[in-house]
């Protein structure tokens, strides 16, 4: 029988933690009873981990924090190399703690567009295989152009080859410049129409899934996260009508599915199933997938009808989060089979940002006396609606555990020692909390 998860989640994407700091962070959570470790290493300001296929791609860039002036943020660029991460695995398992990787796709990948955008207008090409095609991307005269085993796939200029393999969609479905930026250094995730970009995305997972899964790693998390849903889910629809104006991704899903009904969402579920598949192959039990672009209804114009819309694969593990009733709730995902480990973001997130107003109830006091791992959006007065409460449904078997998650958006609030120092009273309430309901039930 798989044990209950007590799992902490640490965002080593945005900001270094050396070795030693990491193995202090391992003792701290054996002294608490916990049992995993998710390195969430991609993120949209770093990768924490060497790549072995892209030695290129590791290390950070302050100017794309999004919470301060741009230049104004210097994280350290270090990062763990292999050699590291075989040390760190090894010390996890001797505290009897296993390690997952996290690698968030296709949102959350600003660095790494960046990071290609980069190498190509540097060395003027960017070639790489995958799944026995050759792919390439070049840039004359400021343009980028793409090529699929020797093939120029002719992308308009108005897409692709101006913004190359990002995705530069605003909430309204308009392609155009983030606020205050450029194209060339700033997107939103990559361009799920463009060919090139799936495909070196892929062969991301798919390098650090044959790494992990070398060191014994059993687990991996795709992310798939705040894509472009997330900020429109939470809104009127006839105020912000998003996935559905996303044309040249609803052309793209029509063509791929050979689906009339097929919209904008379908290239994401088929980008989430494709992902699933390629690190299932590699013989890892699970893949992990946040939920708040999962299953979501409202505003994408895609339903749970196979005959009219892709579906997600049904063995997903979602990792809850998100607290809005416009996404698809814990109780109707159990009910539709999917097992869930749960992280309320109202008491289970640690996240460094200059105003902590949203993270006030992430305190010793409200972990014990208001959280529960079996229900979400907590209130004090303990109203919690129906369908987010999975113990009151009969569901709590669904549960299969509970993560604390430590983000690091702004890493310059604190240092190391001091988000470990944060942490310890913490993760004690956290798991003391845990232990008596699970007592309980």
């Amino acid at each position: 029988m798989r044990r209950f998860e007590k799992s902490l989640l640490l965002d080593i994407g945005r900001m270094y933690f050396s070795p030693e700091n990491l193995i202090r962070l391992l003792d701290l959570m054996r002294q608490n009873g916990m049992n995993t470790l998710l390195l969430h290493f991609s993120e949209d300001m770093g990768v924490g981990i060497e790549c072995p296929d892209y030695p290129f791609l590791a290390g950070r860039e302050g100017i794309l924090c999004p919470f301060r002036e741009v230049g104004s943020v210097h994280p350290d660029p270090s990062f763990l190399t292999v050699a590291e991460l075989r040390k760190l695995v090894k010390e996890a398992n001797a505290r009897g703690i296993e390690i997952i990787p996290s690698y968030d796709a296709p949102g959350h990948l600003n660095y790494t567009v960046k990071k290609v955008h980069d190498l190509v207008r540097e060395e003027g090409v960017f070639a790489f295989s995958y799944a026995g095609n050759t792919y390439k991307v070049t840039c004359p005269d400021g343009k980028y152009r793409f090529f699929k085993n020797g093939v120029d796939l002719n992308y308009p200029e108005n897409s692709s080859g101006v913004y190359g393999i990002g995705s530069y969609f605003t909430l309204d479905g308009i392609v155009e410049r983030v606020k205050g930026s450029n194209n060339h250094a700033f997107s939103r995730g990559i361009d799920l129409t463009n060919e090139v970009a799936v495909a070196f995305v892929h062969s991301l997972q798919e390098s650090y899934a044959k790494l992990f899964r070398d060191l014994g790693c059993k687990q991996f998390d795709i992310g798939c996260d705040e894509l472009l849903g997330y900020c429109g889910a939470i809104k009127p629809l006839d105020e912000l009508p998003r996935w559905r104006q996303l044309d040249a991704w609803e052309n793209e899903a029509k063509r791929v599915t050979g689906k009339e009904s097929a919209v904008a969402y379908d290239l994401f579920v088929l980008f989430a199933n494709k992902s699933y598949d390629l690190i299932k192959k590699y013989g890892y039990d699970t893949v992990r997938i946040w939920n708040d672009e999962f299953c979501l209804t409202n505003g994408t114009g895609w339903t749970a009808d196979p005959a009219e819309h892709i579906q997600f694969n049904k063995n997903f593990l979602v990792q809850f989060w998100s607290l809005f009733d416009t996404m698809a709730s814990p109780v109707s995902l159990a009910k539709a089979g999917y097992d869930i480990v749960g992280t309320d973001c109202m008491y289970c997130y640690y996240v460094l940002i200059d105003d902590q107003s949203d993270y006030q109830k992430v305190t010793p006091k409200a972990l014990l006396e208001e959280w529960n791992p079996f229900s979400f959006g907590n209130k004090e007065n303990g109203n919690v609606p129906a369908d987010w409460d999975l113990a009151a449904s009969g569901l709590a078997h669904k549960v299969k555990g509970t993560m604390f998650c430590v983000w690091t958006d702004c890493p310059a609030v604190r240092t190391e020692a001091e988000v470990i120092e944060d942490l310890a009273p913490l993760l004690a309430a956290w798991s003391k909390k845990t232990d008596m309901v699970l007592a309980e039930n």
